[in-house]
């Protein structure tokens, strides 16, 4: 009874991958997709580059910070403008 149960599981888990499968397959004919070529593995692992890393956090700092400084000085203008016609 219980191998009667796990041939059914299996051959229901094996027919389930194959309707995901032509599903999948069907899809992709009908969108025109088609595989140019297969990904190439790569010859050397890729290292981490912190001079590059920090060259880039840098320039973005420096942009955030002067971006920051102009909003800043564009939302506090109007206020002190009109504080110095008043007083």
């Amino acid at each position: 009874m219980l191998r009667d149960r796990d041939i059914a599981a299996s051959v229901y888990r094996n027919f389930a991958a194959q309707a995901a499968q032509s599903r999948i397959a069907s899809q992709a004919s009908s969108e025109g997709l088609q595989l140019i070529s297969v990904a190439a593995e790569p010859v050397a692992p890729t290292q981490p580059k912190p001079l590059q890393d920090i060259a880039i956090a840098g320039v973005l700092g420096l942009m955030l910070g002067v971006f920051g400084a102009f909003a800043l000085e564009y939302f506090q203008s109007p206020r002190k403008a009109a504080e110095g016609e008043a007083g």
